[in-house]
């Protein structure tokens, strides 16, 4: 019942989510480009009757996403025919990558992406930072970049990491702070679609599985801002250390999952981008430093100690569970990563 109240599940919620699903499949197995757009507005069109709720700040963010996907269908309509009539390639590829930026919040378009995340519900936070990633991105990596465009895609994903990473920096509210922090794995992801395809898909479900449970757990324990932990009841505090772990994890913190797909982007890339890959690392220790600071105010404000957390915990029984989920993910994120030492 929890999960249903977490994403609104009704009839309706099942049709449109169908309609987006159906529209990432067509991207990922569409053999020309006009089936790759028409799949790109069934997911988009999926997305926002998803993202619309109850209250004026849920319909304002799902109105502000409508208007830049719209801008980004138009950009990469413009793009396609480019390409499909024999136009200039280069003008072709301009509108279509632009198109792409638009859609997923990159640089310049990336200022949307806050602002929308930090007005939507949880579900529609994870909605905007992952799902809606996977058509665009699946695209960028099958769509064969040319070598002119990877340096204009490089300097998108390394400008796109450093905002997110200074923007979060003394933000309150963590909806507008896992906005600024999904800009940062936009970038990594970015960088990650000139590699192999598995790379990018590895990094995508990897964060896509953390960022997940980090805003369920948020959710769950009713925490919008730092104030909350001021006011949060004793009996939900386990949660806390779990939710910690999942913030650290997002940074890329060794040794856990989230550090994991990092390691396989430096793998395949770091000789050709050493440099953008070395900002981007950079960025992520700004990430990190706010996550940290999260941390720090909660456990200053909340003034618990961990008698109390383990005392709650073993009341409610959230304790085990929590860590059994958090241990299953730590161990499979190290066998992930000695099995690809191993291979490589």
């Amino acid at each position: 019942m929890v999960i249903f109240s977490f994403c609104r599940l009704s009839p309706a919620f099942v049709m449109f989510a169908s309609l987006s699903v159906f529209g990432v499949l067509m991207v990922l197995f569409s053999g020309g480009v006009l089936g790759v757009w028409v799949g790109l507005e069934c997911s988009f069109m999926g997305v926002v009757c998803m993202l619309s709720g109850d209250s004026v700040e849920e319909n304002e963010s799902c109105m502000k996403y409508f208007v830049f996907q719209s801008i980004g269908s138009m950009l990469m309509i413009v793009g396609f025919m480019f390409l499909i009539e024999g136009g200039p390639l280069a003008m072709g590829w301009f509108f279509l990558f632009f198109g792409l930026c638009a859609k997923m919040g990159l640089f310049p378009f990336h200022y949307w992406v806050p602002s929308v995340m930090g007005g939507c519900s949880w579900f529609g936070c994870f909605i905007v930072s992952v799902w809606q990633k996977v058509g665009p991105m699946c695209f960028l990596a099958n769509c064969g970049i040319s070598f002119e465009l990877s340096y204009v895609m490089e300097v998108v994903a390394v400008v796109t990491g450093l905002l997110g990473g200074v923007g979060g920096i003394g933000l309150l509210y963590y909806r507008a702070l896992l906005g600024y922090s999904s800009l940062v794995h936009s970038g990594w992801m970015v960088m990650a679609a000139m590699a192999p395809f598995g790379v990018m898909v590895t990094y995508l479900v990897v964060y896509s599985v953390v960022s997940g449970t980090l805003m369920y757990r948020l959710f769950l324990s009713k925490l919008m801002c730092f104030v909350d932990f001021c006011n949060i009841s004793h009996h939900r505090v386990s949660s806390l250390y779990l939710i910690f772990m999942d913030f650290v994890s997002l940074a890329g913190l060794p040794p856990l999952p989230g550090f994991v797909p990092k390691v396989v982007v430096l793998s395949f890339l770091w000789p050709v981008f050493s440099l953008s890959l070395g900002m981007l690392i950079g960025a992520s220790l700004l990430s990190l430093y706010y996550y940290l600071t999260a941390a720090t105010v909660a456990a200053v404000g909340s003034g618990i100690n961990s008698y109390m957390v383990l005392n709650a915990a073993k009341k409610t029984g959230d304790f085990e569970l929590g860590w059994v989920w958090n241990g299953s993910l730590l161990l499979g994120g190290l066998a992930f990563l000695w099995a690809y030492i191993v291979v490589a």
